[in-house]
């Protein structure tokens, strides 16, 4: 019996997670030289002008075997009343499919914040010779 009454529980509560949920993109496949012109709309909010750099390319060209600091950064769009919280998950991938980066960013809207732009910098440590083998990108964009 407490079994089935904890099996209920998780059931509702799982039920609960995903009603929370406005918007999953799913994880996309992006080439490298797409991600820049990637624009994706979800619940009420839009999510475009994506960029991986280095903080300093100078650096990180002359030293590729030394830990350098990288940037991702995007720009988001709250198109409707209401508050939201944006999650931007990237994984950069080389030809082995061998992750060469990762890194996440969270956007925060408040209810009056309608038609306001808002951008974010991630900062994340990486070798530059790994972040260079890079093939393509898997994003994945979460609204709530």
């Amino acid at each position: 019996m407490r079994r089935i009454v904890l099996a209920i529980a998780f059931a509702l509560l799982a039920g609960t997670a995903a009603q929370a949920q406005r918007f999953d993109s799913g994880w996309r496949r992006i080439a490298v030289n797409d991600l820049a012109d990637l624009d994706l709309w979800g619940g009420d909010v839009r999510v475009n002008n994506l960029i991986v750099a280095a903080e300093n390319e100078t650096n990180a060209r002359a030293q590729p075997e030394k830990l350098a600091t990288h940037v991702f950064s995007l720009s988001a769009v709250k198109r409707a009343p209401g508050s939201r919280n944006v999650f931007v998950q990237l994984v950069g991938m080389n030809a082995d499919r061998i992750p060469t980066m990762t890194s996440i960013i969270a956007v925060n809207f408040g209810d009056s914040d309608i038609n306001r732009l808002r951008t974010d910098t991630h900062r994340f440590i990486a070798f530059p010779k790994e972040v260079a083998t890079t093939r393509e990108y898997f994003v994945r964009i979460l609204v709530q």
